[in-house]
């Protein structure tokens, strides 16, 4: 087992940690979009620009060399681009976006709310329509969509990808009760059960509104006995800063992480 004297003090439990909360919402948003298909959901961290930063810091390392765009100038997949998991994909804009952006390789959302991947299938079959009138080739790429609990399923293999992102859903999953036989939050599986969905040098991009830069650093570079490989800390997003009562901070953190191929 891992040393969890260094992890950071759990959250209180919350509402927002239940599936039953997410089906909820997500049902909610399904019948909203059968109503109106322009409205495809919330955008978790709009009001931070979350995603709008995660989407600059990997144009950043493409430019570099470090993760591939594709050709831009195909309909399918490419396979020499960067390949994408979004983990908790809600109604899987995250994935739109960064087909918008050019980004042509493989890319899988995954959600346990069987409500969040019918809405995000429904959004694409409305995209590809529209991208099929704009003549926007990378846009027709598909995008999969998986209904999947990262903590309990394990019936279903996943091929490892290049890039993991996670806007929000640790987040989640840090307000759950539920607990293993021994007693450990679900908090604490999350990295363990996530690492091998990520290939070696592979790079986990993560965003939280509840966790400061340190305490994910704490959360995700602690490791157990015979985990799949080591994240190490690689970069941080840069957002606007605040003060208040003397102190200096930010009201989300996105920090980049590198899976390094260590036998533990």
């Amino acid at each position: 087992m891992a040393d969890t004297s260094n992890l950071p003090a759990p959250l209180e439990p919350s509402e927002l940690g239940t599936k039953t909360y997410w089906d909820e919402c997500y049902q909610r948003e399904l019948s909203n979009h059968s109503e109106n298909p322009e409205d495809e959901g919330t955008i978790w961290f709009s009001d931070s620009g979350a995603e709008e930063k995660m989407l600059e810091f990997l144009d950043e390392l493409a430019d570099q060399g470090t993760l591939v765009k594709g050709n831009g100038e195909t309909s399918w997949i490419d396979k020499h681009a960067t390949t994408f998991l979004d983990l908790g994909t809600g109604n899987g804009h995250l994935l739109f976006a960064l087909r918008k952006e050019q980004w042509a390789g493989a890319m899988l959302g995954l959600d346990y709310s069987q409500a969040s991947i019918e809405l995000a299938k429904r959004i694409e079959q409305a995209r590809q329509q529209t991208s099929e009138q704009e003549d926007d080739e990378v846009c027709r790429a598909p995008i999969d969509f998986l209904t999947h609990d990262l903590l309990s399923d394990r019936s279903s293999p996943i091929t490892p990808f290049d890039v993991l992102l996670d806007k929000g859903t640790f987040d989640a999953i840090s307000l759950s009760s539920d607990t293993t036989p021994d007693g450990r939050r679900a908090s604490e599986l999350y990295r363990i059960r996530v690492k091998p969905l990520l290939k070696d040098n592979g790079l986990f991009l993560i965003t939280s509104c509840n966790w400061t830069e340190e305490e994910l650093c704490h959360w995700f570079q602690t490791n157990s006995a015979g985990e799949d490989g080591r994240f190490v800390f690689q970069d941080r997003v840069r957002y606007p800063s605040f003060r208040f009562g003397g102190q200096e901070g930010q009201t989300v953190v996105t920090i980049c992480f590198r899976k390094q191929n260590v036998q533990l």
